[in-house]
């Protein structure tokens, strides 16, 4: 049995898609804590914990509380309106987002329930849901393993909403609170300073984090292509490796949340038995399968997957 904690932001997105009406989900930390939750089981316990705004908290807690696994204890009424975003697809990979103002950051003390877990899995879905000192300080006080999705991190706001990419200055203090590091290759290239796919060697980015700094394993998700993993061992030798895509490009239809899911099924998976690439399989797997839907899990949505699937 598991305990896992997951911090970030609930979020109330409104997605355009290419083909069809717009439409309403809930987004953001939904994703990882509903992914958790189906693939752990019923006798794992997931903490989501998140600043969530007084018009959304009834809606929220009610669709996660068909979830058996999931205990609500460690979310944070706020007074503020919940934050929104419109998810605008510009291609089927790519899209445009503008969002309202965001919760405000998650304090040290709203991170107890994660002290006594086995992981934190933090997931920076606005980029400012925790500040960077408290997970310092949750560092100092647990030895639960530290997952860390850098997301919206790397992604600033204008006066308009709207989110833009921007150089992260202070990358590696975060990175020096995680065991475990997650980015896309956008991410990955900025903080390489290289703006031109072409030019990037992930490899080498990946070799110089684990040798530089106390990650032990870093996931560069790729997209269509997948993922490229790397692990330094107890004998400080780094292995790396590249997984495909799971799924035909043709099923793809909502990429929404796949970072998401992949984290979440890694994080599951490494807790149940902790050999890296078979988690970063697993995780693969589960991202690609997420990408075959539209809109936010649900339990039914998540059954048809393991019907059609071998999800183990």
């Amino acid at each position: 049995m598991s305990r896992i904690a997951i911090a970030g932001s609930f979020i109330r997105d409104r997605i355009i898609p290419l083909n069809g009406s717009e439409f309403e989900c809930i987004g953001g930390l939904y994703h990882s804590v509903a992914f958790a939750a189906l693939l752990a089981g019923e006798n794992s316990t997931i903490y989501p914990i998140a600043c969530v705004g007084k018009d959304f908290w009834r809606e929220l807690t009610g669709s996660l509380s068909v979830f058996p696994a999931i205990r609500l204890d460690a979310l944070i009424p706020d007074p503020q309106e919940n934050t929104q975003v419109l998810l605008t697809y510009l291609s089927k990979t790519e899209r445009d987002e503008v969002t309202t103002k965001t919760m405000r950051p998650i304090l040290f003390d709203e991170l107890e329930t994660g002290i006594e877990s086995d992981a934190l899995l933090v997931n920076l879905i606005s980029g400012d849901d925790l500040e960077l000192h408290a997970l310092k300080k949750f560092r100092q006080c647990s030895s639960a393993m530290v997952y860390l999705d850098l997301h919206s991190r790397m992604l600033g706001i204008d006066k308009n909403g709207k989110r833009f990419l921007r150089e992260l200055s202070d990358w590696q203090d975060w990175f020096a609170q995680a065991d475990f590091i997650q980015l896309n290759e956008t991410e990955a290239g900025l903080l390489m300073g290289e703006s031109e796919p072409s030019n990037l060697d992930y490899q080498q980015f990946i070799k110089r984090i684990l040798e530089e700094t106390n990650v032990r394993g870093i996931n560069i998700t790729l997209g269509e292509r997948g993922v490229l993993a790397g692990m330094r061992f107890d004998d400080e030798k780094s292995q790396i490796k590249h997984f495909g895509p799971t799924v035909d490009k043709s099923s793809v239809q909502d990429v929404i949340g796949c970072g998401d899911a992949f984290g979440a099924a890694f994080v599951v998976s490494f807790l149940q038995s902790p050999v890296f690439f078979d988690a970063v399989a697993f995780a693969n797997k589960i991202a690609g399968l997420n990408a075959t839907t539209m809109g936010s899990i649900t339990k039914e949505k998540f059954n048809r997957m393991a019907e059609n699937n071998a999800i183990a």
